[in-house]
């Protein structure tokens, strides 16, 4: 279920748990994650509690496939992938760390995109599990609700984009990866949070 009234979702019930991934490119068939991370936030404050970072195994064959702009983007390189751990031993960590109920699972454009194509890694690995679209909130529309990316010409509709996101909160960030990806989104729903708790316009 996603919330769309901001004056409720500044107020938080349960812990954040933030996702994302980064992959060799945008096509579930033919295409895989290569990295995967969380960042815990806490409910009333909304800082960091602990974060992970994992990078995902992948074939030569699976970079033959990757798309260029995808690798230049994440700039794992394929050796550092070649000897990375394998699906199922990080899913199961995963599994772990979201076999829980004190938190909500939160992600950017998620239900397009990381979903499917976890869905298709579990597919690939024969893993029983399956993420559903009802598991995870998308914050996209909460973003996008406050106005503020559309009020300063950064919203396109059917669009999302952590890139506008960014632009649009002065966020700096280190290195495009799914930790730094984590981080730069939980940064924005600080500042989000604190204009709109402050009553102030975005």
């Amino acid at each position: 279920m996603v919330l769309y009234d901001w004056k409720i979702m500044i107020s938080f019930n349960k812990d954040l748990f933030i996702f994302d991934t980064e992959t060799t490119g945008l096509d579930p068939k033919i295409h895989r994650v290569v990295q995967i991370a969380g960042v815990l936030l806490d409910k009333h404050t909304l800082e960091e509690r602990w974060s992970f970072s994992e990078n995902v195994y992948a074939s030569s064959k699976d970079i033959q496939y990757a798309h260029p702009k995808a690798m230049e983007k994440h700039n794992i390189s394929p050796q550092t992938l070649s000897q990375a751990t394998r699906w199922p031993i990080i899913w199961s960590r995963i599994n772990k760390l979201l076999d829980r109920e004190d938190y909500d699972i939160y992600g950017l454009n998620i239900q397009k995109f990381d979903i499917p194509m976890i869905n298709r890694m579990n597919e690939i690995y024969k893993q029983k599990d399956h993420w559903s679209r009802e598991m995870i909130i998308d914050l996209w529309p909460f973003f996008l609700v406050s106005g503020k990316l559309t009020n300063q010409g950064y919203a396109r509709t059917g669009y999302s984009s952590l890139e506008n996101i960014i632009k649009c909160f002065g966020i700096k960030c280190k290195q495009h990866d799914a930790l730094e990806d984590c981080l730069a989104t939980a940064e924005a729903l600080r500042r989000m949070k604190s204009i709109l708790g402050a009553g102030n316009k975005l």
